[in-house]
């Protein structure tokens, strides 16, 4: 059995990535900045010794190529839930143990981080990477635990705080990583990205 990484993508297509951000700084200007999450969440992935699969929102006629050893699958229909726990489900069928899914919208997030969450996985039943927005921006498992996916309203503050109780609620051991910053709103955007837009 080896490990694996899924990460969820979304295509860098002009008005369709980082739509909250794209309010305040234009679609143009959230490209950039989904551009920029996409080349960072590359570079601290694709020297990892896992199997990865990058989960795209949907099929497109740009081709997104990163070097290295990744596989392309595709997110299914429904709620963000619903959809990591397909994720999940597929690679787990893989006989690829343990298993840990990230985004693509924390600059934040580094090659440790990940190696980190990997070896807790040594000990605790499900790592959870805590974002400050009330998210999380990586989750681990050691088995398929689809309950953790349910009953969760998506995008809200409220999706640690109940994913906790319904891991407590199923009797697993569970630890954190740091609590990390996702890119959401102009607010997030560090002097890095914000050197890459013009308003």
């Amino acid at each position: 059995m080896t490990r694996a990484l899924i990460i969820f993508l979304k295509q860098p297509e002009l008005g369709f990535c980082k739509t909250r951000l794209a309010q305040t700084i234009g679609d143009v200007n959230a490209l950039k900045i989904y551009q920029k999450l996409l080349h960072h969440t590359h570079q601290i992935t694709q020297n990892l010794p896992v199997q990865k699969y990058l989960y795209f929102d949907k099929p497109s006629e740009t081709v997104l190529h990163w070097e290295g050893n990744y596989t392309t699958a595709y997110q299914n229909q429904g709620n963000l839930g619903s959809k990591m726990e397909q994720a999940f489900a597929e690679v787990f069928n893989k006989q690829h143990y343990p298993v840990i899914i990230i985004g693509t919208d924390c600059m934040e997030l580094s090659t440790q981080i990940i190696n980190d969450a990997y070896r807790q996985l040594n000990y605790y039943d499900v790592v959870i990477g805590p974002a400050k927005d009330g998210g999380y921006y990586l989750l681990g498992l050691n088995n398929p635990t689809p309950q953790i996916f349910e009953n969760i309203e998506w995008s809200t503050n409220t999706v640690l705080p109940d994913t906790i109780k319904t891991v407590q609620n199923l009797g697993l051991t569970y630890c954190f990583m740091p609590l990390l910053s996702d890119v959401d709103v102009e607010e997030d955007l560090n002097d890095e990205l914000r050197k890459l837009i013009s308003i």
